[in-house]
């Protein structure tokens, strides 16, 4: 709801022909004070207020004493004949001579005054010409009531002072379209949003307590205070979240900053929009769709997370949306919270279609249907800018405007509610299905990239390790566990003393693949358990003794269990950090950036992507193979994948693991037969040498699952005219989450990927069998953890590129 505040006085408006003035200092408010005086042409003065100042009675040396009055640009007095705001009253907006006051009936005769800001519209370029100025909270219809100087359509300027804002209408009777005002504007400010001469109506409001929120002109910079905005629902423990919606309208010449919670910024032009947070390195880039003309910005703020996503879409048409982007805040509690705008093109204005500000208590919602890419409520993100700006999920339980509604409604098997406290919630009609399509893809994406983590605290490969080992789906909560806060001295969690050891591991031997690798990590628990050391000089003990500590205390020669889950943690970090890898080479002919693949102890540094299938909205699609015939690549519909899914109990898997078991063993000793070709100190790894360090590393722990297994593994194996070609695996992490965990192709097709008689397709294929296969078993959703530099990770072809392509 927003917030209203109305002084409600009858108007005596007073016009007059102003100073022409071409001054650039016009274009914002003068800081001054409304002085009184006791003779003519203002001298013998005898008191000076400034603005929002009120004297309910005068006392005797002042009452009925006042003959001139001088009023600086930007304000307004109102004045009294009696006591507390009573009898005649008069809005003066500018210099008064004892003659005008007499006239008015207001010489030696005011007993009570307010001081308040005001608006001035002028028939002049650089407020020039006639004037007719407004105090706050009020309102004028050009078209049906001729007033003193100012006729209908002849405005050029508009004086704005701070602390005011201004709606101007096009037609009579306030009828679309408006737009709102906070700065003074000119002539051509005004022939750009086109009203120059063409407005009809206009209202004012004091911006203290009405926001420019619904079609807002920011020329140079606006601030949303957000402790003004939420007011007491911002300190609310009961409602944890707060959400904000920002819709811009996108043109050629965009050129502007938000910045949120001093923290954040986000950069937008036409071609790209960035996310730029204070503890990351590099920034988050992302090409925006030429097709596009809106841009909307949502934000969820749970102190100290605030998590960022934008939509793109095309007169509310959906075009394509990013993924959620997680970071960490400063202490709010240091700073005064806001959403700073600021206009970097100082030729045309920035338009801000409609800000939505919301909070609600974070209870789970029902699950609703689905579309291809967006779910409506079970992102609350998504569901607020599809029910605010594409008016497409017909849902209007979902906003309420009471505190006590909002409460009393989230009762088990109600739908959550978002409690709207400023903006327009208000959806449009629900949009027709013959829109024109404007989708960047033919294809939907097999996995979309859902979250980013932007700031992991240097615990990235850790956090990924640990959360598949510790079957934790952590979805969009990398952040709840990044903190080192509780130590594994002080918790059994899971998650926190696996992520530890791994983290600690990593610090000591993480500066190259040589000893960080899974046999060198099962060597140091080993030690670690048998003599209290890791049996290495290493530089810093002080972590050293920390990793040691931890060992001791969670794991047991005793319990196999817990060393067989540390092991599989690391598996699980290794494959991670392979896979960026393989990316790296598989992308470094075509950018030369990605070539600087870092070592594990520098990857830890780096953004963490969740790309995630939800599989209730899920359709099968089988795909062709792809063969490589005289340098090019045809495809053989007369072909068929043979995709086999293995899951169950160790026992029920055995004879199934058996048959493939030889064929990963092969794949293994070809990897490792082949040196990797020698690369100077200093330089990156080449394309082939990293193809067969990963082919060795992850034929290595498939290997190993497969002697090994467990219930939670399961295994798909991709047959092509009956010869094995692919192997993947996938786990249970938790909450009907399966997680893609390792894949590896057929040594000939990855040491010569564009050999005559190569194949593609496999791992794609893998991919579709196993997400049926989920579907079927009513699992939620298809998973996988990708790390890379910041410019890489937004890529659409990241993620499972590396399945299709090796």
């Amino acid at each position: 709801m927003n917030y209203l505040i109305y002084i409600v006085i009858p108007i005596i408006v007073y016009s007059q022909t102003a100073m022409t003035s071409k001054n650039n200092d016009q274009l914002t408010p003068i800081e001054d004070n409304v002085c009184f005086y006791k003779d003519e042409n203002y001298s013998n003065k005898l008191f000076c207020l400034e603005n929002n100042n009120a004297v309910g009675k005068l006392n005797s040396n002042y009452n009925n004493s006042i003959s001139s009055i001088k009023v600086p640009k930007g304000l307004a007095v109102s004045i009294y004949q009696d006591y507390f705001y009573k009898g005649g009253d008069t809005i003066i907006y500018s210099d008064t001579s004892m003659d005008e006051l007499k006239n008015l009936g207001l010489q030696d005769n005011i007993s009570s005054l307010y001081i308040t800001s005001a608006a001035c519209f002028h028939t002049e370029d650089h407020f020039s010409g006639s004037q007719h100025c407004l105090a706050a909270d009020h309102s004028e219809d050009f078209y049906s009531k001729k007033t003193n100087g100012i006729k209908n359509d002849s405005i050029s300027s508009i004086y704005v002072p701070r602390d005011m804002l201004v709606s101007i209408y096009k037609n009579d009777d306030f009828n679309l379209p408006y737009y709102s005002i906070h700065e003074s504007i000119d002539a051509d400010g005004l022939r750009k949003i086109g009203m120059f001469n063409d407005i009809s109506s206009i209202r004012t409001y004091n911006e203290k307590f009405v926001f420019c929120i619904d079609n807002c002109v920011i020329q140079k910079s606006i601030t949303y205070s957000l402790s003004s905005i939420f007011d007491s629902y911002w300190t609310n423990d009961n409602l944890p979240h707060k959400y904000i919606l920002l819709n811009m309208k996108r043109t050629k010449n965009d050129n502007y900053e938000i910045i949120l919670l001093e923290d954040n910024h986000v950069l937008v032009n036409y071609a790209t929009i960035t996310f730029r947070q204070k503890n990351q390195q590099e920034d988050l880039s992302f090409y925006l769709n030429e097709s596009s003309n809106e841009i909307t910005l949502l934000i969820r703020i749970s102190d100290p997370v605030v998590e960022i996503q934008y939509v793109e879409s095309y007169n509310k048409q959906y075009i394509n949306s990013s993924p959620l982007i997680i970071s960490d805040s400063i202490d709010m509690s240091k700073i005064e919270p806001s959403i700073i705008v600021n206009n970097k093109e100082v030729e045309w204005p920035l338009i801000l279609n409609s800000a939505v500000f919301a909070v609600n208590r974070g209870f789970s919602l029902p699950k609703r249907n689905t579309n291809d890419i967006m779910i409506c409520i079970t992102n609350p993100l998504l569901g607020l800018y599809n029910y605010v700006v594409q008016g497409r999920c017909n849902q209007p339980e979902l906003f309420v405007t009471k505190l006590e509604k909002l409460f009393n409604s989230n009762i088990e098997g109600h739908p959550e509610k978002i409690l709207q406290v400023a903006g327009s919630a208000k959806p449009l009609a629900p949009l027709q299905n013959n829109m024109p399509d404007h989708s960047a893809r033919v294809h939907p994406l097999l996995m979309q990239l859902t979250h980013i983590n932007a700031d992991t605290r240097g615990h990235t490969l850790s956090i990924a390790g640990a959360t598949f080992a510790c079957k934790n789906p952590l979805v969009g909560g990398t952040h709840r566990i990044t903190h080192r806060q509780i130590k594994p001295s002080q918790s059994s969690n899971c998650i926190l003393w696996t992520m530890d050891i791994l983290t600690d591991y990593t610090l000591l031997f993480g500066s190259s693949i040589i000893t960080w690798n899974r046999n060198h990590f099962g060597q140091i628990i080993s030690n670690i358990m048998a003599r209290g050391s890791t049996g290495y000089a290493v530089r810093d003990t002080i972590i050293e003794d920390r990793l040691i500590a931890a060992v001791l205390q969670h794991l047991h020669p005793t319990s196999p269990t817990e060393l067989a889950h540390i092991k599989t943690a690391f598996d699980y970090a290794q494959l991670t950090y392979v896979g960026y890898q393989e990316l790296n080479a598989l992308d470094a002919e075509q950018e030369e950036l990605f070539t600087l693949a870092r070592e594990p102890i520098q990857a830890q540094s780096l953004p963490m992507g969740r790309y995630e299938l939800q599989l209730e909205s899920y359709t099968f699609r089988e795909i062709i193979p792809r063969i490589r015939e005289y340098q090019q690549w045809v495809e053989h519909p007369e072909l068929r994948f043979d995709v086999e899914v293995i899951s169950g109990t160790p026992e029920e898997t055995s004879a199934a693991r058996q048959r493939i078991l030889q064929t990963a063993e092969q794949w293994r000793e070809t990897y490792f037969s082949r040196s990797l070709p020698r690369v100077p100190s200093g330089q990156p790894s080449s394309q082939d040498a990293t193809f067969i360090q990963t082919g060795r590393t992850v034929s290595d722990i498939i290997r190993s699952w497969l002697r090994t297994p467990s219930e939670d593994y399961i295994y798909v194996v991709v047959r092509l005219r009956g010869e094995i070609i692919s192997l993947a695996v996938a786990t249970d992490i938790g909450n009907d989450n399966v997680g893609l965990a390792a894949s590896i192709t057929a040594p000939a097709y990855v040491i010569n990927p564009i050999a005559e008689s190569s194949v593609r397709g496999s791992g794609t294929a893998a991919v579709h069998a196993l997400a049926q296969h989920l579907k079927e078993k009513n699992k939620k959703s298809l998973v996988s953890i990708v790390i890379s530099q910041p410019s890489a990770i937004v890529k659409n072809k990241l993620g499972f590129k590396f399945i299709e392509d090796m």
